[in-house]
């Protein structure tokens, strides 16, 4: 038993603040992908691009987003405060401005997602939250 724990402790990859800052080019499954930037004043700043299904239409998305990140014991916590739409389609329909594209920014403006860091080390990052695995790939 103790060889087993003595090799957990040499396997694991300590999961530190600074080991998370700088951009990274991340895949939600299929659908999502985003850049994010992670700084060391506790805020990130996002683009992402989604082409999938939202509610039972197909929706294709791009667009911004930032606001504020912890990463402690294990847990990376992001808060958005802002995001905006540069495309928003509604199938294969444009729909910047409307009811649709508005929700969609509601649901990102005040969202707080906490995901469990899986994997942390210089070149990978691997996330879970409720719903997904993110895998990103730092970039140089």
């Amino acid at each position: 038993m103790h060889i087993a724990i003595f090799f957990a402790a040499i396997s694991a990859e300590p999961l530190m603040a600074g080991g998370i800052e700088g951009s990274w080019d991340c895949k939600v499954g299929s659908a999502v992908k985003t850049t994010i930037t992670y700084k060391s004043d506790g805020t990130f700043t996002s683009r992402f691009a989604g082409d999938g299904i939202r509610q039972g239409v197909r929706v294709k998305s791009t667009g911004q987003a930032s606001g504020t990140w912890v990463l402690a014991q294990g847990s990376l916590t992001e808060h958005t405060s802002h995001a905006e739409l540069a495309e928003f389609e509604v199938e294969g329909t444009e729909r910047m401005g409307s009811h649709e594209a508005k929700a969609f920014l509601a649901d990102l403006i005040g969202q707080t997602n906490v995901s469990d860091v899986l994997k942390l080390n210089k070149k990978r990052l691997l996330l879970r939250d409720a719903r997904n695995r993110v895998h990103c790939k730092r970039m140089q």
